[in-house]
């Protein structure tokens, strides 16, 4: 990737080894030296598919906060 930045856009060189590289580093650091991440991480992709079902089992209306948790509880144990 380095090569490819160089060769082809070498004014982005810096940033890219600075700042892009060092948090793919750090990040897969994290995962390497975290076992219980695993394929159970929480990913932002994740939380926005889990808004959507809160908001589709709720159908948008106002609920009262017992069914709320009951519903939250349902989605967390589906996922």
């Amino acid at each position: 990737m380095l090569q490819y930045v160089r060769q082809y856009c070498p004014v982005v060189e810096e940033y890219v080894t600075s700042r892009t590289i060092q948090k793919l580093f750090t990040n897969c650091s994290t995962l390497w030296e975290a076992p219980w991440l695993g394929p159970q991480r929480w990913t932002n992709n994740a939380s926005e598919s889990a808004n959507n079902l809160v908001k589709l089992a709720i159908d948008w209306k106002p609920a009262r906060l017992t069914d709320l948790v009951c519903q939250l509880h349902d989605l967390v144990r589906a996922q």
